[in-house]
């Protein structure tokens, strides 16, 4: 079952790649809006690599981890597993898995790549991260642009959707190797130790991992 889940994992970050990868270079300077402040130039020139690249190790991990539990007597198995597995996790039963959640976030992914990818043959050119206004630039009322004014971000809000179920649920490489239950297990442990310091702690830093996600 484990195996059947590497090239799933494999299709997820292509997904993921395609996604989040301008069909087109760049805008120049004179085609792009001033209404586009600093941050924002700044998320598109840096934010879509970090979160493929960030995907595609994670997948990596997950995917070298079924292997090497599928065979123990790949090379530098031992050595590769405690590198992988928190220390707190030793036991081989903790291998990533299909599971439902792993799935929806796998099919919205995938949708999205889908949609995406007809986004960017609709528009040609003009399609551009940046926002933009290119030479000759038309406006395009087809395809998905029939049905609503901005599927390319349809597509964006599914990606990352799925990104977050398939890198922090149930079967995940995080899940079922220790990194994610280790951080509930430190939780507990700080909360019995130092109590009522701790719940108003807890009050004022809601987020264990991620401000506003997790």
């Amino acid at each position: 079952m484990s195996l059947l889940k590497v090239p799933l994992l494999l299709v997820s970050s292509v997904g993921v790649h395609i996604a989040l990868t301008s069909p087109n270079p760049p805008a120049s300077s004179s085609e792009v809006s001033k209404v586009q402040d600093r941050w924002g130039k700044l998320w598109i020139k840096w934010g879509p690599a970090s979160i493929k690249a960030l995907y595609w190790i994670l997948s990596l991990c997950e995917v070298t981890i079924i292997c090497i539990q599928s065979n123990p007597s790949l090379p530098y198995t031992p050595h590769i597993f405690a590198a992988l597995v928190h220390p707190s996790t030793s036991s081989s039963s903790h291998s990533p898995t299909i599971t439902a959640p792993f799935m929806a976030g796998w099919a919205l992914i995938t949708s999205a790549a889908v949609l995406r990818l007809v986004c960017y043959r609709t528009l040609g050119r003009f399609f551009t991260f940046e926002l933009s206004l290119r030479d000759k630039h038309k406006l395009v009322t087809g395809g998905p642009y029939a049905w609503v004014r901005h599927p390319s971000y349809t597509g964006g809000v599914l990606t990352f959707a799925g990104y977050l179920v398939c890198v922090w649920g149930p079967g995940s490489w995080l899940h079922e190797c220790g990194w994610l239950s280790t951080v509930r297990k430190e939780d507990e442990f700080l909360r019995q130790e130092f109590g009522v310091q701790w719940d108003d702690w807890v009050q004022r830093v809601c987020y264990r991992l991620v401000p506003r996600i997790y």
